[in-house]
């Protein structure tokens, strides 16, 4: 009664770096959170100020952009992951996938299912 639909090698990619993303270090999210408050924050002074950002200024925003990931992450755990997924595939080009089940697509795993149970 269902037909599989097809997947693109975008969707196979992102499934599998959200996999992974399960599996990644703890650490990664922290350093990312870390490093784009950063970023964010020293250019904000640059542009503002027209000076550049001190070390002490960097420290300190790396350290609360850290926190900040690391208490948001703690309330919404799916979509932190969820992010991390998608930067992470922003950065990798192409991933083997070496799983044996039938691939889904992204839409149809996130896809409200009503009805009985197919099995």
């Amino acid at each position: 009664m269902s037909d599989a639909a097809p997947t693109s090698a975008v969707a196979d990619s992102v499934t599998a770096v959200m996999d992974a993303a399960d599996s990644a270090p703890g650490w990664l999210g922290p350093i990312l959170g870390g490093s784009v408050l950063s970023a964010v924050s020293a250019a904000g002074s640059f542009a503002i100020e027209k000076k550049a950002p001190t070390v002490k200024t960097l420290g300190r925003d790396f350290i609360l952009g850290a926190i900040f990931f690391l208490l948001i992450s703690q309330l919404l755990p799916e979509s932190t992951g969820k992010l991390l997924a998608a930067a992470f595939a922003l950065f990798t080009i192409s991933i083997p996938s070496s799983s044996s089940t039938p691939a889904t697509s992204l839409l149809e795993e996130m896809e409200v299912r009503v009805g009985v149970p197919q099995f």
